[in-house]
């Protein structure tokens, strides 16, 4: 059984960044909204509330600065016939972000052809009742299995990234995991004086 193929879902439409959230709010007809970046990268799950509280902020686009758009949960490179084996760490880390960050909408499947096709979108109430269920702490050999019930004991991964907007600049941080408290340098390129991620 493939647990990722099984609980996700196609109920999202793409959103181009450059939108005003009341355009995106006209547009939106599905549950999900995957906001693209100027290289049409995903790089937010949005819903019809979280475009309308960015719409009456008076927000001009998508990718404004300002947009305070929850934290973004990647998979990367999925395959439909393989599933996933992630390692138990990845799981922990998974499961402490979303109960710190209440209104991450969702984790984006993204395809093994490249970073920006998605696949589907797996809600957030299934992900938070997966990790509610401890025995992805017990099976294998120190692993836990987001989308594959047969495990590989010991199977490394960094298939779970995190997309983080930075609050300072805007620059949109992906990472394999930061911790909230401890957070490092934004990867801004264009940054002529480096600065800390600033996070919600």
């Amino acid at each position: 059984m493939n647990w990722t193929q099984d609980h996700m879902n196609n109920n999202f439409q793409l959103l181009a960044g450059t939108l005003s959230p009341a355009e995106a709010l006209v547009e939106l007809v599905t549950e999900y909204g995957v906001v693209l970046d100027e290289h049409s990268k995903p790089v937010a799950l949005v819903t019809a509330d979280d475009l309308e509280q960015a719409a009456n902020q008076g927000i001009s686009s998508l990718l404004d600065i300002k947009v305070g758009f929850p934290l973004t949960i990647f998979i990367i490179g999925y395959q439909v016939d393989i599933g996933y084996q992630v390692d138990r760490q990845d799981l922990v880390n998974l499961k402490s972000l979303t109960e710190r960050y209440n209104q991450i909408r969702g984790v984006i499947v993204l395809s093994s052809i490249d970073d920006k096709t998605v696949v589907g979108i797996l809600p957030i109430t299934t992900v938070r009742n997966y990790l509610r269920n401890d025995d992805y702490e017990l099976r294998g050999n120190r692993s836990g299995a987001l989308g594959d019930s047969e495990l590989a004991g010991g199977f490394k991964s960094s298939k779970i990234k995190y997309r983080y907007k930075c609050l300072e600049c805007g620059f949109v941080n992906e990472r394999v995991y930061t911790d909230p408290d401890k957070p490092p340098n934004c990867l801004n390129p264009n940054n002529k004086t480096p600065h800390i991620l600033k996070l919600p």
